[in-house]
Parts: structure tokens; sequence; C-alpha cells
């Protein structure tokens, strides 16, 4: 997962994963005989870059915040999308897309979790977190959608059911028209603000895990010095030692992700099937999967 990559030149290095893997993976359940194939993408592909280096008589940059629906249009130029990993995820989706051909009995479709995917094992989000313990952090005051591991599950199974029902439905039914799409799915409710899961953690651990505040303004002049040496380093590897660990993590993209607001709306995903939904509900709630995450994290970590 190179999302912390927008330099076009890398773009085969997230490609050969998220483009090269899943024709790879489309081309074996073709060969095994697989009817249904549900992709996971990510909700982070119709996000728009944000330029945050802005004029001083400018508030804020245009794209601070954000709210994604299906209808949303995607970006239409690599420079666009936030980094190398929505392009390529984008450019995936196609192809699960393409390959959705019911009259051969093979029925695909997509989910975009967004934005955050986060439950016990994960290694970018909140469990992350509580692993670490001392987190600094410019993010306590964004406000974003985030998605529990089981709810995104959940809807992997339900809309494996409704390519299944279809697969018996009358050629008129409505159910024959969800394959090949793409559908948003995040946790109910309105987004939260990172500060209020932050307080959930913190809580729950017994102030184990910290998240001390840190300014974003100097740490984004420090992810692009830091992306200006990755650049380089490619460019003469010979004479540079390539970036390891959190130091080449740390770039801008992941400021879009982090600095900027995102209301991920699933409402399509919620409409029942004769409306052109999957009936998505959600079970988990943010704070009961929060909870639940760290439940799960104190039976191999005790207070």
């Amino acid at each position: 997962m190179r999302y912390y990559e927008r330099q076009e030149a890398f773009v085969p290095r997230s490609s050969v994963v998220n483009v090269d893997g899943t024709r790879n993976v489309l081309a074996a359940a073709r060969e095994a005989g697989v009817d249904i194939f549900i992709y996971t993408s990510s909700g982070s592909v119709p996000v728009r870059r944000t330029t945050f280096w802005i004029f001083p008589w400018q508030r804020q940059p245009d794209t601070m915040a954000q709210v994604i629906t299906d209808e949303t249009p995607l970006p239409e130029k690599h420079s666009a999308f936030f980094s190398n990993y929505a392009y390529t995820k984008n450019i995936a989706e196609e192809l699960v897309r393409e390959a959705h051909h019911p009259e051969q009995g093979f029925r695909t479709g997509i989910l975009r979790p967004g934005i955050v995917v986060y439950g016990y094992g994960d290694g970018q989000s909140f469990h992350a977190c509580l692993c670490k313990r001392n987190n600094p952090s410019w993010m306590a005051g964004t406000v974003q959608s985030v998605v529990y591991v089981e709810n995104v599950s959940y809807a992997h199974l339900l809309y494996e059911s409704r390519l299944l029902e279809s697969q018996s439905a009358q050629a008129t039914s409505p159910l024959q028209a969800l394959g090949g799409q793409s559908y948003l799915v995040t946790d109910p409710g309105n987004p939260v603000a990172c500060g209020d899961v932050y307080l959930a953690l913190n809580t729950l651990t017994n102030n184990r895990v910290q998240f001390p505040e840190v300014p974003a303004a100097p740490m984004l002049v420090i992810a692009s010095i830091i992306q200006a040496y990755h650049i380089l380093q490619a460019r003469f590897p010979k004479m540079l030692s390539p970036l390891t660990g959190d130091l080449l993590t740390f770039q801008p993209p992941i400021f879009d992700l982090t600095a900027a607001h995102a209301k991920v709306d699933d409402e399509r995903a919620c409409l029942p099937p004769s409306e052109g939904g999957l009936g998505y509900r959600a079970p988990w709630t943010t704070m009961q999967g929060v909870c639940q995450l760290v439940s799960d994290y104190l039976k191999d970590e005790p207070l």
C-alpha cells in the first residue's frame, strides 16, 4: 500500500500490486470456476488532491472539506488523485467492471470502504496507535468517515448474497443491475472527529495510549522535504540510501487523508435492491467498533 507516493514515475510500484495483482486474481478466479467476485477497493479513490500551499488571501484550500458519494465524479487526471494508490485502485476497478459477464456465469462487484478501515490487526490505523502508544498527531480536529472491519465483512457477504440471488432472478429483476458496480460503505451515522476516537483509545487503555498534539504546518514542511529526498533517492540510488519505516511513509499525500475533512455517504448502498442498493445496514457504530478493538487488543496486551 504505497499511499504515500504521488509521482507519476512511481506508478508502477503501486500498479504491480493493485492492477497486475487484481488482473491475476481475476484470472485465477475464473480458472477455478468462481462465479462471484467481490473486490475491495477504497473510499479514497474519489478523494481529490488538496493543495495546502495557498495564497495569503485564501482561508483554506477548496478541497479542505469533501462529501463523497457514489455519484461523485472521479478525478480525470493522475495529478488530481491524492496518490498513486487511489489512481491504481481506480484502474483495478475498471478491470473488475469489465470482467462482469453474467451470461458467462461470472458476476463481479466492488466495495469502497471509506475512508479508513480500522480493526484488530490493522497496520496503519487505530490498532497501530494502540501498538505505538505514543502518537503525536495533528488530526484531533479532523472529521472523517471511517469503517470498522466487521462492517466491511458484512458488506462483502451482503453483496455476494445479492449477486447469488440475481442468478435465479428474472431478467427484468432489479437484482440484475447490481453487478459490476461500486458501492461506498462506512460506519452508520455522521463522521467522527479524530479527537473523539483519541479520547476513547486513551480512556479505555487507562491513559496508556497518548496523542500529543503537534502543529500540522511544520509537519507538512518536513513531509515535503522527505518527499524530495525520496524522489532524489530514486534517481540516484547508488548515492543515496533509501528511506525506511515511518520516515518513508511520512510524505505529503498522507495529509490529504489526515488534514482534510471527508464525509463518505453510503446512502446508495443502504437502498433496497429494488432501488439499486444492497440493503446495507452497518451493525457497528464507530464507537462500538473502537471499543471492540480495544477489547480485542487488551486480551493480548492487558493493562
